[in-house]
């Protein structure tokens, strides 16, 4: 799996994760926007919800469940409102949003 095919994907399921989770914006962030995974590395996947809207803890484990399994890979599914700041700090360099 590598950067451009995760993205695809994402840029062609965006319509489908807005009307179905309200996601406003997602995005890839961590080793594989970097280009620096390795067969360990989990995608880690960021999120925004549409203004006002919650996030059900069913629908959360439904998507990052719908991405590993697409991706073949463990998926880490973040809401950037919630991210660790310091995580947050990082990430907002290497955020790639489609």
């Amino acid at each position: 799996m590598t950067k451009e095919e995760i993205l695809k994907f994402l840029e062609e399921k965006k319509a489908e994760f807005k009307k179905k989770y309200h996601i406003k914006e997602i995005g890839l962030y961590g080793s594989y926007s970097r280009n620096e995974q390795n067969e360990h590395s989990d995608i880690d996947i960021v999120y925004v919800l549409d203004d006002g809207e919650k996030f059900g803890y069913f629908e959360f484990l439904e998507l990052e469940e719908i991405l590993s399994q697409q991706f073949n890979k463990n998926v880490e599914l973040v809401n950037y409102q919630y991210m660790n700041p310091i995580i947050k700090y990082n990430a907002k360099k290497e955020i790639i949003y489609v």
